[in-house]
């Protein structure tokens, strides 16, 4: 598929479609909040973001997918969160990104079991996976760094056992 402009309008109603997605349909039996940078409204300007939709979709999927796994067992709050931020070249020097600029910043947060610290490192490795057998591939994260790599932005993750993870 070819690249396309996407951006100026991000609505959230997009982002809970794909979201319910993740929750295999079922998206009422949890509790997700999408912030935006202007509170409760359903559109939020954003920056353009030139890219494949459904690659960008589909971080967005993954993400919340994990999360949702994540609190399977004792339920938890899911946050998506949009906003646009302006980086300076030392900034973006730090957090490897091409240059400074306008950045849409999409942070996902659960509030489920949390990541063993001594697997972070590795999340991103192709294969690897904290799932049990026969649960995960391993390759949903490699794909969301792989399309963040490709648009020219970084991802980081700070997770706490017993509190949930938050992906920026």
């Amino acid at each position: 598929l070819d690249d396309v402009a996407t951006g100026g309008n991000v609505s959230a109603e997009f982002i809970l479609t794909v979201t319910d997605e993740a929750w295999g349909g079922h998206l009422a039996d949890c509790l997700l909040t999408v912030t935006t940078a202007q509170g409760s409204q359903q559109v939020l300007e954003l920056p353009l973001v030139t890219g494949n939709p459904s690659l960008l979709q589909q971080v967005v999927l993954n993400l919340s997918a994990n999360a949702a796994d994540a609190m399977e067992d004792e339920g938890g709050k899911l946050e998506i969160a949009l906003s646009d931020i302006v980086v300076d070249e030392k900034f973006a020097s730090a957090n490897d990104l091409p240059g400074p600029g306008d950045y849409v910043r999409i942070t996902v947060s659960d509030t489920g079991a949390g990541i063993p610290p001594d697997s972070l490192p590795f999340l991103f490795e192709p294969y690897f996976t904290t799932k049990g057998t026969g649960k995960g591939t391993g390759l949903g994260l490699a794909s969301v760094y792989g399309t963040v790599k490709k648009y020219g932005g970084a991802i980081h993750v700070k997770s706490r056992l017993g509190q949930g993870t938050v992906f920026k």
